[in-house]
């Protein structure tokens, strides 16, 4: 398979970053490497120190832990009683569903007044730990086995610990449970970890399926033994930082999860409050202890909040349905293997169902089939095509006639079974409208049934309920050829409940939209994860940084050639609320924000030199730090705060967590080495108040940004200079086709360079002149660009042309940009801040970030609200 035109301009631009350094003088470049040696010898030699500090500190700490819990398990465990798990409520549903039939005279719209509306309560999106985990240190290499796992269609490879056995005693005990835990606690068990965390990142598994994975690798390196499975699932899962339980009875050992969600069917038992639930096997009564693993503080959470990449056997289903006398018909693909896994998923609340992403496969496909046939429709005939699509596609059958019990379907699942029922219309239904209008979709949760409403931003008449002061009109997915607004008959009385649903797409919408017109007035992302918050009125809480002057609507605000942060809060309609900025002799870049609960802004950056806001300020007099700053409702400063970090090496890429009392003062920094399984970077609050901001100096805008510049001189020959750099990067084991990219991308890493395509042209003419034959178009655009420059971390890309240029499938704005970050592994990561767009037609996806493996020179590239990805090799899909 070869790549596609837009991925190979993406892999050339990335390869462009360092392919021209023009104008540097013989003189300049010697002086340069021997900069740049010093650096590195200094470098190395704080970097060993520190490391080898922190490594030290971390082993006493995990190895004082690890004798506490093993002292702990010793102790007489208690015996638990199980719970019989909660089922569904079985509600009769109609064998067969009503047919819509237009009647002489259409009844007035009413509201529905029996329908019970409980608080709106946004949960959060990410339950995830707000520290890193701590991690001992282990030898680069030490003996291993080789273990296969299939998984979903995949077949995957590990290295573990040959020490990595565990051989329980036949008589199970607190003793021998103890002994086994020190056993394992004493193996190389990061090593398998990683390898584990980085299968998940690249299948982009949620808690569930990272928990079916962690299985099938345990119960490999048991070889099935079932107890021995069981314990390593136990021992792996603690050490991921997920909280888990294992229990015992007889001869059997159990692993107890506990979820944030409701789970249905799963005998479960109680600790401090929290159910566990019973995963594998089954019994009445156990043993267990109470006290958690001290560093195990993640809940397991069953939402799926990206496109799983799971295997790519793909199945298809023809539909048909008519709208408007006129039939449709269409293919929609999905992933066969996605239907496997959602076959392992326990049953959750509904919840669950109506708000998780599909796979990339099925999203494609849909697009593909119903994006132009709703293009250029107003909202109403929008929803109300969908609304006929999802009625009259699919065949109805209760689940208890298909399957014998009460089976939600999640969104890829109607096409895979012959028959659905009220439940998973409206799943897909709220999935269609959501992410194809980007309109706001409530579940309506009656007995024996399940419909939707839809909140429009236009009048539409109808059957409606109100959502925190928001009309959402009834549009039934299950009542045939119903137009909106209509309810079933038999429910038109009936109380019901309320199920508000979150909605990403929108959200993303929003964001996207806000952020291109704060781009073309002159404001800048530091970051492409968390720089926007909503609250609960929809009001939207934007930071990043500008130079010179920013515009937007009636702001009008003048800075100087250094960055400066700004925090805006925005209403509904997209007008401003409050502005506010930093001033002062240094630089800030704004990256980060959180709403408090009592409506209050925190806005966290990075700074260096001089930071004022109004009355307050801060200085950093070595490197860059860390700022925090609280904002009224009105957006007046409160205080101003920073983290200290300055004093840090900060050449490396350990991750770290600032923390700050409520009140702003900075209470301490705890640093942590970096791991695949973390990447929730940004502000976030503890139960008594704390705020932690957590990070990581290689990849937080305006920290460990290392410039070097050139003055003008005479030509010079890149060649040397890649070369150097290539044929050190293949000494250290890169994968010897993508080690000169790499080398391009370290040179423009610690460099404030401007490049301009006409001279890429000149390198290409000389170097590789079959490239202006083979690729035409790219050769071309490349021409376009003015220049390609870094400047404090961030690598800007400006073109010719005003409105940007477009190649294929990729849209690339006139400033878009991109952030490099360097990984421990080797490994890099290509951020992409703003500007660059991916997909076909009417149906564009801004790309997150593009991550190139050094070893086996694999690309993979993250788009989309859903986290969709593709993996290209650059062996096989460019080189041939």
């Amino acid at each position: 398979m070869k790549l596609t035109l837009w991925l190979k301009f993406m892999l050339f631009a990335a390869l462009m970053i360092g392919l021209n350094i023009s104008a540097f003088s013989q003189n300049d470049f010697g002086e340069w490497k021997k900069q740049r040696q010093q650096q590195m010898n200094n470098f190395r030699a704080d970097r060993e120190k520190q490391m080898a500090d922190l490594a030290k500190q971390f082993d006493n700490y995990v190895k004082e832990q690890d004798k506490a819990f093993a002292d702990y398990l010793t102790e007489r465990w208690s015996q638990f009683q199980a719970f019989r798990g909660i089922e569904r409520p079985v509600e009769p549903k109609p064998d067969v569903i009503p047919v819509y039939e237009e009647p002489d005279t259409t009844p007035p719209p009413k509201p529905l007044p029996y329908i019970k509306t409980p608080p709106l309560i946004t949960p959060a999106l990410k339950p995830v730990p707000t520290t890193p985990r701590v991690i001992k240190s282990e030898p680069v290499e030490f003996p291993v086995n080789i273990i296969e796992v299939g998984f979903y269609g995949s077949l995957l490879a590990f290295e573990v610990d040959q020490n990595m056995q565990c051989n329980l005693l036949d008589s199970i005990n607190e003793e021998s449970i103890s002994k086994q835990f020190e056993k394992l606690s004493n193996t190389n068990y990061n090593s398998l970890l990683e390898q584990i965390f980085e299968y998940r990142n690249q299948m982009n598994l949620n808690d569930w399926g990272y928990y079916q994975l962690v299985r099938q690798v345990a119960g490999s390196i048991a070889n099935q033994r079932v107890n021995d499975a069981r314990f390593l699932t136990w021992f792996l899962l603690l050490r991921s930082g997920f909280n888990n339980r294992l229990a015992y009875h007889e001869d059997q050992i159990f692993v107890l999860l506990p979820m944030v969600n409701q789970v249905y069917g799963r005998s479960f038992f109680t600790f401090n409050n929290q159910p566990y639930y019973l995963m594998e096997g089954e019994t009445e009564r156990l043993f267990s202890y109470e006290n958690d693993f001290p560093d195990a503080r993640r809940i397991f959470d069953l939402n799926i909040y990206k496109a799983l990449m799971i295997g790519e056997e793909s199945g298809s289903r023809n539909l048909s349905f008519v709208k408007n006398d006129e039939t449709h018909s269409m293919k929609i693909s999905y992933n066969s293997h996605i239907i496997d896994f959602y076959r392992d998923y326990p049953q959750a609340d509904i919840k669950v169902y109506l708000e998780a992403m599909i796979s990339t496969e099925l999203k494609n496909s849909l697009v593909e089939s119903l994006a132009p046939l709703i293009s250029g429709k107003s909202q109403l005939e929008s929803v109300g095509f969908l609304l006929r699509f999802v009625q009259t596609a699919f065949d109805y059958k209760t689940d208890q006639d298909q399957f014998g019990f009460e089976k939600f379907f999640f969104s890829d699942e109607l096409f895979f079974y012959p028959y659905s029922d009220c439940e998973d219309r409206s799943v897909l239904f709220a999935y269609l409208v959501r992410s194809l209008t980007g309109l706001d979709v409530a579940g309506i949760k009656y007995p024996g049934h399940l419909a939707t409403a839809v909140a429009f931003s236009e009048e539409v008449p109808g059957d409606f309920v109100m959502v925190n002061g928001r009309k959402f009109v009834i549009a039934d997915p299950t009542f045939i050829n119903a137009p909106i607004g209509m309810t079933m008959p038999q429910f038109a009385d009936a109380e019901a409940e309320i199920i508000p649903l979150n909605n990403f797409y929108s959200h993303a919408k929003t964001k996207q939209e806000i952020w291109e017109e704060l781009i073309t007035g002159g404001g800048n992302r530091g970051d492409n994860l968390s720089d926007i918050a909503f609250n609960q009125v929809g009001e939207a809480l934007v930071t990043g940084y500008f130079t010179q002057k920013f515009n937007y609507k009636t702001i009008a605000e003048s800075g100087s050639a250094d960055p400066s942060m700004f925090a805006l809060l925005i209403d509904p309609s997209g007008q401003p609320v409050w502005f506010n900025k930093s001033s002062g002799k240094g630089k800030a870049l704004a990256y980060t924000t959180l709403i408090t609960p009592s409506g209050d802004a925190l806005v966290a950056g990075t700074f260096s030199g001089e930071m004022k806001i109004g009355r307050y300020s801060v200085i950093s007099e070595n490197n860059a730090d860390l700022f925090l700053a609280n904002f009224d409702k009105r957006g007046n400063i409160q205080w101003l705060s920073r983290a200290n970090l300055d004093t840090i090496n900060q050449n490396n890429s350990l991750n770290f967590v600032a923390k700050f009392s409520s009140s702003g003062r900075h209470v301490g920094n705890e640093l942590y080495f970096e791991s695949a399984e973390f990447n929730t970077f940004g502000i976030s609050t503890s139960a008594d108040g704390q705020i932690l901001i957590t990070g990581a100096f290689n990849r937080n805008t305006g920290m460990n940004v290392a410039a070097a510049s050139f003055a003008a001189g005479g030509e010079f020959d890149l060649s040397t200079m890649l070369k150097e750099e290539n044929d050190r990067l293949v000494q250290q084991k890169y994968e010897k086709t993508i080690a000169g990219m790499f080398a391009a991308i370290n040179l423009i890493k610690s460099s404030d360079i401007s490049i301009q395509g006409v001279e890429v042209q000149q390198i290409l003419d000389r170097y590789n002149p079959a490239f202006k034959k083979d690729f035409p178009n790219i050769y071309r655009v490349i021409g376009s660009i003015l220049f390609i420059k870094n400047e404090d971390g961030i690598v800007t890309i400006r073109t010719e042309n005003p409105k940007g240029l477009s190649i294929d499938m990729m849209q690339v704005n006139k400033d878009a940009k991109i952030k490099i970050v360097m990984l421990e592994s080797g490994d890099a990561r290509l951020d992409i801040l703003s500007g660059v767009k991916v997909g076909k037609a009417l149906w564009w996806y801004p790309l997150n970030y593009v991550l190139m493996y050094r070893s086996n020179g694999n690309l993979l590239f993250d788009y989309d609200t859903d986290n969709a990805q593709q993996v290209r090799n650059l062996k096989k899909d460019i080189l041939y």
